[in-house]
């Protein structure tokens, strides 16, 4: 089959580090979680965190108390525990088989065995955020913001970020769904792709592209290296490029690896990717999500595929079949079905705390999920009287973004009959 140049390129692109590492040296993300996997008897998604309680990804609310929780670093490295995930990760989870709520409109819900987390970019600020385009320059990479992203109130061009989010082909930037400023990364670090032609062993230089700085358009970062085993996952790439994660420091030396991407299992009865498209739908059925990719059954009708074009946002389901998801159900629009790029409502449960009224009809509070503090705004109208929720123990609250002072703007709140905490 013959792919795109980003399909190819981007091939099995599912999640990138976190916090800066990438100094192991260990070239491959292997596949085969713990628990339930590889053996194909559970299920998997890959795709952002949307709510806490315990978290919530493509529709699905996973109980991660008993999860595995690591970033994308080889094993060996200490495990983090299920407080370090929040809103706007991307992540992959492998878990048990996601059982239906018996209460209306309520989520299905699944036991996690795993859940893998990780960036597509960390670097220095390089242009600050623009109202204007809602958007802001990181390590040469254009990156767009919207309410819905989680991310500082303000950012200087003295920051170093770490960024989550999606490549958009379309128009050529990473939709972040979570910016953070990081003071422990050790190393910048792109999401991106190695074409054949990019490893230079002469010359011990590689060249890996990113959302912004494609083939067609943009010189590519190049790195120097000094030892062949740092690159030696990158020697018989063949006529297609390979998706690869990498981590340098100031003078563009490669630490460590280049780390070819691996789905975190190959085979799984239930699957689930969420994101933009990043390659058309071929004449066999082959396309890419978020870099992934997948293959459409025969039953997906011509109109739907001629709506998978470059950016548009959708959620595929099928099987995971050695490290590709064949695909029989397509959502265009994701998780909520609006035509959107954005991840479905963000929703967040746990305790209430300093519910305080603020005039003009509002009201703000906190909400406490394990040792997350969430503060969120309100109208008086979308809740239950003050009184009665101070006294709840465990509350809902729905929310499609942020207000201009971080607060998640609640489109609901409501009493719950748990807070799905992580212990």
């Amino acid at each position: 089959m013959r792919l795109s140049w980003l399909a190819s390129g981007l091939a099995a692109l599912v999640v990138l580090a976190s916090c800066g590492g990438g100094d192991t040296g260990v070239a491959y993300n292997t596949s085969g979680g713990d628990g339930v996997g590889s053996g194909g008897t559970g299920s998997y998604t890959s795709g952002t965190i949307s709510g806490l309680g315990s978290i919530v990804v493509n529709g699905v609310r996973y109980d991660v108390s008993q999860a595995r929780v690591t970033d994308d670093r080889p094993a060996g490295v200490t495990p983090y525990s299920a407080d370090d995930l929040t809103i706007g990760m991307t992540v992959e989870v492998t878990a048990g088989t996601a059982t239906p709520s018996t209460t209306p409109g309520g989520l299905p819900t699944a036991s996690a065995a795993q859940v893998r987390f990780a960036s597509a970019l960390v670097g220095r600020v390089e242009v600050v955020p623009s109202s204007a385009c809602s958007c802001l320059t990181v390590a040469g990479q254009l990156v767009r913001y919207s309410a819905t992203t989680n991310m500082p109130l303000s950012l200087s061009a003295s920051d170093r970020v770490e960024v989550f989010g999606r490549p958009d082909l379309s128009s050529r930037q990473l939709v972040a769904s979570r910016i953070v400023v990081v003071t422990d990364a050790r190393f910048d670090k792109l999401q991106g792709w190695v074409q054949a032609s990019g490893l230079n062993t002469s010359a011990k230089t590689v060249s890996v592209y990113g959302p912004t700085n494609t083939p067609s358009s943009g010189a590519p970062l190049v790195l120097s290296y000094s030892s062949d085993t740092q690159v030696a996952a990158l020697q018989n790439l063949g006529s297609h490029g390979r998706a690869v994660r990498v981590w340098f420091n100031a003078d563009h030396v490669l630490q460590g690896a280049v780390v070819v991407d691996q789905p975190l299992v190959t085979d799984e009865e239930e699957a689930r990717q969420s994101g933009l498209v990043t390659s058309a739908p071929d004449a066999d059925g082959l396309m890419a999500v978020n870099g992934t990719w997948v293959r459409l059954a025969s039953t997906i009708g011509s109109s739907t595929r001629a709506a998978l074009a470059v950016g548009a946002h959708v959620l595929v389901e099928g099987r995971l079949v050695a490290g590709v998801l064949e695909v029989n159900e397509v959502h265009l629009g994701g998780v909520d079905g609006d035509d959107d790029e954005e991840e479905n409502e963000i929703e967040v449960h746990g305790q209430p705390k300093n519910v305080v009224a603020i005039g003009s009809g509002q009201a703000t509070m906190q909400v406490q999920h394990d040792q997350q503090l969430i503060s969120v705004i309100f109208n008086l109208s979308v809740a239950p009287a003050l009184s009665e929720l101070r006294q709840m123990t465990c509350i809902e609250v729905g929310s499609q973004g942020y207000d201009g002072q971080g607060r998640l703007v609640a489109t609901r709140v409501k009493e719950d009959s748990s807070c799905h905490n992580d212990d």
